[in-house]
Parts: structure tokens; sequence; C-alpha cells
């Protein structure tokens, strides 16, 4: 499918259609050439000429999976298609559309996140527990709550206080409930962080209780783990696999030679899972060094099950 929109005066260097969509060189180019989803002229020297309809289609593009949507999915959609998409609708990859009942949790989730209620916020994902189990309350009050909080904020309608309260509040029920998930005396063993200057954390905190109800042993690190030091762990706790969350940002200029050492110091054997709304940014560096790429908490099973 080709997506030319028509042919513009400007032209852009792949390097200044990295500064304006905040899209890397590598990103942009593994999307083009693995997933088809840019189609630029050619100059008489044969050279790549990008335009205004290239910038458009990579920023919404850039968009719709910051959204949570998997470039794979979304490369082949047309520009309105891709808007329509984009629109700030409270969404995310990982979440089914919510029955009335998991509606009516995540609005009290909300409204208790908006009045700095964190003892009813706690309450609410302890009833979402326990009507819903781990994984449904996790997609239908967790991910959405995050993804309301991202939309709010990015639209200037969220303090920062109401952001600080859900997320202490989200990571201490998270972290409770971490702990208190056993794994079998054989459990399979898997280390779960995310790699050096990702401090968001919440992402691998819900990947590691999730591998948990899957009766995994979880070594869990928290955020910003330097490639030696996940090695390091990855020896002593005698791991099978690794799960690494990516949420932010998508355009880290040093997180692909990370990963690239995060692979050389593990040994071309060892499985790495990786996930979050910005591993999409760094889709070259993971191809090469083998990742599997998890889109949605469903997708895990499959994928720990060919390792245990």
């Amino acid at each position: 499918m080709r997506h030319h929109v028509g042919v513009s005066s400007v032209r852009y260097t792949i390097g200044a259609l990295s500064t304006k969509t905040g899209l890397t060189p590598h990103t942009i180019r593994a999307w083009e050439r693995r997933y088809a989803a840019l189609s630029p002229n050619r100059s008489d020297a044969n050279q790549r000429e990008y335009g205004d309809a290239e910038l458009e289609r990579l920023k919404l593009l850039k968009r719709v999976t910051d959204q949570g949507n998997t470039i794979s999915k979304v490369a082949q959609l047309s520009i309105e298609e891709l808007k329509r998409l984009a629109q700030p609708e409270p969404t995310d990859s990982f979440v089914e559309s919510p029955t009335q009942e998991d509606g009516s949790l995540l609005k009290a989730a909300e409204q208790a996140m908006m009045e700095l209620d964190s003892a009813e916020l706690l309450r609410t994902l302890e009833r979402g527990t326990a009507l819903l189990g781990i994984t449904g309350m996790l997609e239908q009050i967790v991910l959405p709550l995050l993804e309301r909080v991202g939309w709010r904020w990015s639209e200037g309608t969220a303090s920062v206080s109401e952001e600080h309260l859900a997320t202490v509040v989200i990571r201490t029920y998270l972290d409770r409930l971490r702990a208190s998930i056993m794994p079998g005396a054989n459990a399979p063993r898997i280390v779960v962080t995310t790699p050096a200057k990702q401090h968001h954390e919440i992402g691998a905190m819900i990947v590691a209780i999730t591998v948990a109800s899957l009766g995994w042993h979880v070594t869990y690190l928290g955020p910003s783990l330097p490639s030696e030091e996940i090695a390091d762990a990855v020896r002593r706790s005698r791991a099978q696999a690794v799960a690494l969350s990516i949420v932010y940002p998508n355009n880290d200029p040093d997180l692909d030679a990370e990963l690239r050492a995060i692979r050389t110091n593990l040994g071309a054997r060892m499985p790495i899972i990786v996930g979050g709304r910005a591993a999409a940014g760094y889709a070259e560096a993971l191809f090469e060094i083998g990742a599997r790429v998890i889109n949605r908490l469903s997708d895990l099973e499959p994928a720990l099950r060919t390792w245990a």
C-alpha cells in the first residue's frame, strides 16, 4: 500500500523528521523498511525525499503508538483512519471495553483520584480484585485509570497532586499484591525490571504481578537497572527469562545501545520480553536483539509457556 498524499515543495532530512516528530532516525527507518509505513519520493540522485505528507503521517503514527497501538497494526492505515484513531479518547491496548460493572469501578477510582481520596481509591482497587480477579483488576481499572490520567495531564485538566496520588496508591497496592503471590517450589524464574534511565515502574509492576499469577517466581528489581546488573541478577536468581518495561521516553538516544548491551551480557539464548507504550520507539534495536514484544497482558501467557 502506497502512502503518497501529494507532493510538497518542502523536503526534510531524516534528522529533521526526527526533530519534528520525536521519533528516532532508527525508528523512522525501521517503520519504513519493515512495515512500509512511509513511501517517500526519490530524488534524481535516488535519495529519499520526505515531505509534509510523510511528516503528518509520522506525527499521527507516533500519537497512535503512544496510545498503545502497535506499529504493525497501524502502519498501513490511511491518514483519515489514523486521524480517527488518534482522537483523544481514554483507551489502552491492553484493555477490552469494560462491562457495566467494570465501568462503575473505574468511574469510582477516577472520582476518588479527583477528590484526592487515597483511602477510597485503595478500597476501589481491593473491590476490583475481589470482583474481577487480579488480571481483570489490572486490565479494567488500573490500566484505564493510568491512561485517563495521562490524557487529562496532556490536556492540562489533571493536577500534579492527582497524578501523584494515583501513582502512589497504585504503586503501593501493586507492591502489596505482588508480595502476596507465592510461587511453587519448582516454579520457573523470571527477572522483571526496566532498562537504565527508564524510571516509570508501574508497567513493570503490572507485568511482575501478571507473571507471578501465572505461576512464575518473579525477581522484581524496580526501575532503571543497567545492563550488567540485569545480567548479574539473572545469573544469581537462575532466571529463565527477562521481562523489560519501556514506557517513557520513546526517543532516548542511549537506549538502543543499552538494549544491545543487555543482549550481549545475557548471551544469545536468554529470552527477553519487552512491553510498554514506548517500546515501538526502539523497534529496530528490539528486533536486532531478538526480543519478543508484548502488546497485551493476555500475550504474556503463551510467550511464557514456550520457556517454562
